[in-house]
């Protein structure tokens, strides 16, 4: 399998929420909140 990569100059700005987002604690995928997360995701009705 051939790899691809994004080359891009950077630093590249990451929104702050995004940020944010990725210092919570990592769900387990096992959990009900991942559960629920996975569900709004497949129906399209995140955010």
């Amino acid at each position: 399998m051939k790899k691809k990569y994004l080359l891009a100059p950077g630093p590249t700005p990451v929104p702050e929420e995004v940020s944010l987002a990725m210092a919570l604690p990592i769900q387990h995928q096992r959990t009900s909140q991942c559960g629920d997360i996975f569900g709004k995701v497949t129906v399209g009705d995140i955010l």
